[in-house]
């Protein structure tokens, strides 16, 4: 048993790629119709140097499966998976700050319409209101208060 033995190098991806789809005798178009990826991106992971490394595993998958090969036996052999995101720029790691609500008064959250329409109904109500008063001001007997009974004269004592 040797102490420091060198790791398995995994044999390309890309060559066996494009070996396995000339065995099948399909062309790029082929492939891209039934995979739904383009040409372009079939032909950067032939050569090895996929367009987006952050989609660059799932689409290696993606052909292998179409090819009918097992993707788990090219374990080694696929891209990297796509880093995480970390610190600010996770999703996750912003979910269970509590974010503040921009505080505005109740008339700034109005639409510049609602606005308008709220200043007139309360002009309305304010000169209602006023011309109400105005005309209460004028009537000089109440019916509800004066009668045309005679009033009772309650004797002295």
């Amino acid at each position: 048993m040797k102490l420091f033995q060198p790791a398995p190098v995994a044999p390309p991806l890309g060559p066996l790629l494009r070996e396995a789809r000339e065995v099948f005798l399909l062309s790029l178009e082929d492939v891209a119709k039934a995979t739904h990826l383009s040409c372009e991106e079939i032909e950067a992971l032939e050569v090895g140097r996929p367009l987006d490394p952050r989609r660059a595993r799932i689409q290696a998958v993606s052909y292998l499966r179409f090819l009918q090969l097992n993707p788990t036996d090219f374990k080694d052999s696929l891209p990297p998976l796509p880093q995480l995101r970390t610190g600010a720029e996770s999703f996750l790691s912003n979910a269970t700050k509590r974010v503040k609500a921009p505080t505005k008064s109740p008339l700034e959250m109005l639409a510049p319409m609602g606005r308008l329409a709220l200043t007139l109904v309360i002009t309305i109500i304010l000169f209602g209101a006023w011309g109400l008063m105005r005309q209460l001001s004028r009537v000089r007997s109440m019916p509800w208060v004066s009668s045309t009974y005679p009033v009772p004269i309650l004797p002295s004592r």
